[in-house]
């Protein structure tokens, strides 16, 4: 979701697709909810595939772990130390997460003022600053909540394995990748021995004050996601070095029929948390495993580009069906087929993400790289010598 990833010097193609297919599947999901919602204000039909969400979340998280290895690895350890790694994570990702942040409340405010006697925003000061710090937000009343920004539940994931991953980097890469694992293990077998001791999942922890409520939040079993993720990482390199990575031309088609395998299977059978797992680790193993040729024809650039642009998606499409839905309401409403909007919202999130990563993500990166060049020649030597 937070990187492109490279293969050598080439971007590995099918990686980057599987990224615009996770997050496309998040936004059939949010499409799906939303049409839902405008046809029951509107008072007409609407049955809309069940796409899981929560498979492309995972699959964002088992990709973040293995990219942090691997853009990270070195000839002789890591290549970067820990402050230039924050840096680079920051810049990747809070200008675009503050600014999706900013105009969901602004979008919230301009509702607020076209329908006067609607809810005020239920936003207060404290939710504001955990949301822009990436810091999960307890409410005594309703127990833990997502940031302002919905989506903005698994940055909270994202940016607490980076500060791990930060840590790590302060070792040599054996003993940091060791003491990695040995963390997000500890801290997901902690929160299910938690859970079994008190009978209530983290997000029902009403009666353990805010503190443990919190940290229990980053002791959920999908922080293993991201060790997983770094296994692959490391396996990639053990294979590449052993016996050379397999040549496979169709990982990015065959990562596709995976995912629609599952969706498919899922709609009609309801499989278990575990199948999609499955599913999850084999789409991404699929594609870190295996090497592609260098060719590639439309199709091919067409996919790397939306994953390039896969975090503006995920960011902002959210924005864009709240416009969708509001516009669709004042002119067509009840008169044609919500599979029209269905249909049209996923493509006006698609370009809003294209146009979001072309003229705010690319440019707001350059931008801020510039103040940290010094930081980055200060910090240019490999961190082969650890403790």
């Amino acid at each position: 979701m937070t990187e492109a990833v490279k293969q050598g010097r080439a971007t590995i193609a099918s990686l980057q697709a599987v990224r615009f297919f996770a997050a496309l599947l998040v936004v059939l999901d949010h499409v799906r909810i939303d049409g839902a919602e405008l046809a029951a204000r509107l008072g007409i039909p609407f049955v809309f595939p069940a796409f899981s969400g929560r498979l492309g979340v995972e699959i964002f998280f088992l990709i973040s772990g293995f990219i942090m290895v691997y853009i990270t690895a070195g000839e002789r350890g890591w290549s970067i130390g820990p402050g230039r790694f924050l840096a680079e994570r920051a810049i990747r990702i809070v200008p675009g997460y503050w600014a999706a942040t900013i105009a969901i409340v602004m979008l919230g405010a301009a509702a607020a003022q076209l329908n006067p006697a609607g809810e005020a925003m239920p936003w207060s000061a404290g939710r504001y600053l955990t949301s822009f710090l990436f810091i999960p937000h307890f409410d005594p009343d309703y127990g833990l909540r997502s940031p302002i920004l919905y989506q903005g539940w698994t940055l909270n994931y994202e940016m607490f394995f980076y500060a791990l991953f930060a840590i790590a980097l302060c070792f040599s890469r054996r003993r940091g990748l060791v003491l990695l694992a040995a963390t997000l293990a500890a801290l997901a077998a902690c929160g299910m021995a938690i859970d079994r001791a008190t009978g209530q999942p983290p997000f029902l922890a009403l009666h353990e004050g805010i503190l443990l409520p919190i940290l229990r939040f980053w002791m959920h079993p999908i922080i293993l996601l991201f060790l997983a993720g770094t296994g692959l990482a490391v396996a990639r390199e053990q294979v590449a070095a052993r016996w050379g990575l397999p040549r496979f031309r169709h990982a990015a088609a065959a990562s596709f029929a995976l995912i629609a395998a599952f969706s498919g299977a899922d709609m009609l059978l309801g499989l278990p948390a575990a199948a999609r797992l499955a599913f999850a680790g084999a789409i991404v193993a699929l594609c870190c495993l295996t090497a592609e040729p260098d060719e590639g024809g439309w199709a091919r650039a067409a996919l790397v580009r939306g994953g390039d642009a896969s975090y503006s998606l995920y960011l902002f499409h959210a924005h864009v069906l709240l416009l969708c839905a509001a516009a669709w309401r004042r002119t067509l409403g009840s008169g044609a087929s919500l599979y029209i909007f269905a249909v049209l919202a996923v493509i006006a999130c698609i370009g809003a993400a294209l146009a979001a990563h072309a003229l705010f993500e690319k440019p707001v990166s350059r931008l801020l790289r510039r103040f940290t060049d010094a930081a980055r020649r200060r910090d240019a030597v490999p961190f082969a010598a650890r403790w």
